[in-house]
């Protein structure tokens, strides 16, 4: 047998695996009855500094390293044999990994919980690749992630993601109203409104909610009058995105007039009021010195969500600071 060709590494120096090919008659032992197990011959991710020409590694160096590396990188080469290596030599990993994936789905939203429960999504899925519902589950994940404020800089590449996993999910299953719904804002938010007034068309006879009903009628209504935003919104996404990187870096004033152009002109805010938007916005201009603005910027973060703790934080500071 030809040996596989070598999968290429990060390049970065901390990267813990060497890849290593296994003997063709390597096998690992599996189960209280000791059935022997062939690994793949591909090479496998080894957590070890050593050489991959001096690896030697046990069978429980074998699995974990395989199961932190597939965790971390999903879509990596070799993805399906590696979770095929897991679900037939470790099987208690992918136990493992279904239960993490059903705790982090009732977690808080956060970025770094969304996008861990996307790559162990993506992992059960190599196992199962005809399974509508994890499908379905990846690309209402990633619609998540795009639209989390702390990943907004990336939001364009998750809503692709989204589109990409939701269209499997409706190929799957065609009346499928989530999938619909779903693909119907992303491709509102890519401003492609005649796509979005599509699926929301198809949408509408499946749904028995009246007041489901009437929703998607405004916004189908919306789109047929033209009252669309003028450029797509995912634009504006980017730029808050943006936005915040800059705010990041210590350049307030740039971050500033960035959002200041968003909000004058209007169309995000209206469509996707967020409260951190104007907290973000308010903290610019406070650092920026415009305390009086900043204010204002945190009273209409307030009004869409009073119990904001860092909004009511920041406003309280500026009062106690004489306003």
């Amino acid at each position: 047998m030809m040996p596989a060709s070598k999968p290429t590494s990060p390049t970065n120096s901390n990267f813990p695996y060497q890849f290593w090919l296994p003997p063709e008659e390597r096998r690992v032992k599996v189960g209280p009855d000791q059935a022997e197990v062939y690994l793949p011959q591909v090479p496998l991710p080894i957590k070890s500094k050593l050489p991959a020409e001096e690896l030697n590694p046990t069978d429980v160096e074998i699995g974990s390293s395989v199961y932190d590396y597939l965790r971390q990188y999903p879509d990596c080469q070799y993805n399906r044999e590696y979770a095929e290596l897991l679900r037939d030599g470790y099987p208690h990993y992918i136990s493992d990994l279904g239960a993490q994936a059903v705790m982090l789905s009732h977690k808080d939203v956060a970025a770094a919980y969304l996008l861990r429960l996307v790559n162990y999504l993506k992992i059960l899925l190599l196992l199962d690749p005809q399974n509508n519902g994890l499908q379905l589950q990846i690309g209402i994940n990633y619609y998540s992630l795009a639209m989390n404020f702390e990943s907004l800089a990336d939001c364009r590449k998750h809503l692709l993601s989204a589109q990409h996993y939701l269209m499997a999910a409706l190929h799957e299953a065609e009346t499928d109203t989530s999938a619909l719904n779903y693909l119907a804002h992303i491709a509102y938010l890519f401003g492609d409104y005649s796509a979005a007034s599509s699926f929301w068309e198809r949408l509408q006879p499946l749904l028995v909610d009246s007041a489901s009903v009437a929703d998607i009628e405004a916004r189908l209504q919306t789109i047929r009058s033209g009252e669309v935003p003028v450029r797509p919104l995912l634009d504006d996404l980017e730029h808050v995105g943006e936005a915040m990187l800059l705010y990041g870096s210590g350049d307030y004033e740039q971050a500033k007039m960035l959002l200041e152009v968003i909000e004058e002109q209007g169309a995000l805010c209206e469509a996707l009021p967020m409260v951190e938007f104007y907290y973000l916005l308010g903290m610019c201009r406070l650092k920026a010195g415009d305390r009086a603005a900043a204010f204002e910027s945190l009273e209409l973060a307030l009004e869409i969500d009073p119990g904001y703790k860092a909004a009511l934080n920041a406003r309280d500071g500026i009062l106690n600071q004489g306003g």
